[in-house]
């Protein structure tokens, strides 16, 4: 499903306690397993989440977390905080 590409992601939230990003390939979220938002920026990850139950299908897309991604109180807005 993804392309080749890797692609630039500018903006990072928190769910749960776990910052996250919607992944530019197949627009899911996805989240890094880093506590630091500073070990996030700058650094490369590969969506592999499932992004289909019915067919098993995973995104396999390559992203890059921008060196001054902003961070977004409301990306994972879940209602009540």
């Amino acid at each position: 499903m993804a392309t080749n590409e890797i692609l630039t992601v500018s903006r990072i939230g928190r769910a749960d306690g776990e910052y996250g990003c919607y992944c530019p390939h197949c627009g899911k979220p996805m989240f890094f397993s880093e506590d630091d938002i500073d070990d996030i920026r700058g650094s490369q990850y590969q969506h592999t989440s499932i992004i289909s139950l019915l067919t098993s299908e995973r995104c396999d897309g390559w992203l890059e977390v921008s060196t001054d991604a902003g961070y977004s109180r409301i990306m994972f807005d879940q209602g009540g905080e």
